[in-house]
């Protein structure tokens, strides 16, 4: 189990993150790393809570063909807590399985991407910065990657990630 002086790093991080991006409010529901589909019911108890007091019209989460067990654990609690959601979108992660298949690229421009880089990097020092498996270099070729198919002929290069619209998507 993540150790507590892990779990406030990790929350922490959150925090920063959500600083930079002005974001005001920051949901850490403290569950252990490595162990979250032992608590699948609890979580959806505990999302659907959150999204019947915020509201949302659309929600992002990871794409359920993962590797790591605790991002296929949260697609399948984010789906089931968020059904009533109206826009579901499911992302790829450094550990996403190839055989993950997206209908839709999210299209950004390069100083969207340096500002993801950025909080990404200074953030998430924990799970980047050779601490982890985030490699901020490897998510902009994949973004510049995935952008030469969303826009084949932007000049600079289109940035793009890719995105799979889940069963909510109306």
């Amino acid at each position: 189990e993540m150790s507590d002086k892990n779990q406030e790093s990790r929350a922490w991080e959150a925090e920063k993150a959500a600083q930079m991006l002005g974001l005001e409010d920051v949901f850490c529901l403290g569950y252990p790393d490595t162990k979250l589909q032992d608590y699948q019911n609890d979580m959806v108890n505990d999302i659907e809570k959150i999204l019947n007091s915020i509201n949302p019209f659309r929600l992002y989460t990871h794409i359920g063909a993962d590797r790591h067990q605790d991002h296929r654990a949260v697609s399948k609690v984010v789906k089931i807590a968020g059904r009533k959601i109206p826009s579901l979108y499911m992302f790829s992660s450094m550990s996403m399985l190839s055989k993950a298949t997206f209908q839709e690229y999210y299209i950004g421009k390069q100083d969207l991407m340096n500002k993801k880089l950025e909080i990404i990097s200074t953030a998430y020092g924990s799970q980047s910065n050779g601490n982890g498996i985030v490699d901020c270099e490897k998510i902009r070729s994949m973004a510049i990657h995935f952008g030469m198919f969303a826009d084949p002929y932007s000049k600079p290069a289109a940035y793009a990630e890719p995105l799979k619209a889940g069963q909510n998507v109306r």
